[in-house]
């Protein structure tokens, strides 16, 4: 589904009133103070056509504000992509946990093999069963999952493509996030990026991702050390080119490719990019 655009003007009377309480009242309590805070902070707010992410922003008269309610996805409307008798492949919607719940949402005993990030969509495997879950683990220590993302990106990136390898070392951890960046420091985490750049729209690149390692965040930072923060990632980037509203963080695993490492059939997944996605680039 698409998501609900909402545009009011500031009047008079409303000269001086906090953002939050001014969406509230617009959205006539219908949405708590903390839902929309989150929304607020995740950069799905503008005023006058400028991301606002700072809730107690104080507003004009005549200022213009937009906010968007991005429609909840639910366990119930992921889709599989694939399954057989030892694991299965989901499309994991924007703004879903990777966690255990979701796991046994598809089977009792059924486990992740990896994660996604909550606002990243895209492929994610389930195991049906412990065994099965330490031999994919043993593919991913040797490299041998090949994964593709599609992001979309700040600016106008001028290489083709390249390489970004360093390191990552966590840098903050605020209210229990931990946050990570790229360093030169051996102690860190080795992290290696391969990029293609694909096409420039006004003030924004699409790139075409592929993770040699696969480390938390490892994506998001990456296209932070180049100097082109995925559109949306409020967590690592306050400040961006484009101006105008994203309603999630531009990020998808589009595919995922290995050897099965029972049959030693080659798997390859593919998950079709959000409708929301798409139309943006």
């Amino acid at each position: 589904m698409k998501d609900s655009k909402r545009v009011w003007s500031v009047k008079n009377s409303e000269d001086g009133i906090k953002l939050i309480e001014f969406i509230y009242d617009k959205l006539e309590a219908k949405h708590s103070k903390k839902s929309i805070k989150r929304l607020i902070d995740q950069g799905l707010c503008s005023i006058n056509g400028q991301i606002e992410c700072f809730s107690n922003t104080r507003l004009i008269s005549k200022n213009k504000v937009c906010f968007q309610l991005p429609e909840k996805s639910s366990t119930e409307t992921i889709s599989i992509l694939y399954e057989d008798k030892d694991f299965l492949a989901i499309d994991k919607p924007c703004d879903v946990v990777s966690d255990q719940q979701l796991a046994s949402t598809f089977g009792k005993n059924y486990q992740l093999i990896h994660r996604l990030d909550k606002m990243t969509s895209g492929i994610l495997l389930i195991a049906k069963n412990q065994a099965f879950k330490n031999l994919m683990i043993k593919l991913f220590s040797k490299k041998a999952v090949e994964k593709t993302y599609y992001a979309v990106v700040d600016g106008n990136v001028k290489t083709k493509g390249g390489a970004i390898e360093n390191f990552l070392i966590k840098k903050r951890a605020p209210e229990g996030q931990t946050l990570w960046k790229g360093s030169k420091n051996p102690k860190g985490i080795i992290a290696i990026t391969e990029y293609e750049t694909l096409k420039h729209g006004p003030s924004y690149s699409v790139l075409r991702l592929h993770p040699i390692t696969g480390r938390m965040h490892q994506l998001r930072v990456h296209c932070c050390d180049m100097g082109h923060p995925v559109l949306g990632d409020f967590l690592y980037a306050k400040h961006f080119q484009y101006t105008g509203l994203v309603s999630r963080l531009m990020l998808h695993a589009y595919s995922i490719s290995f050897k099965h490492p029972k049959t030693d059939k080659k798997i390859t997944i593919k998950a079709t990019l959000p409708e929301s996605f798409a139309a943006f680039i």
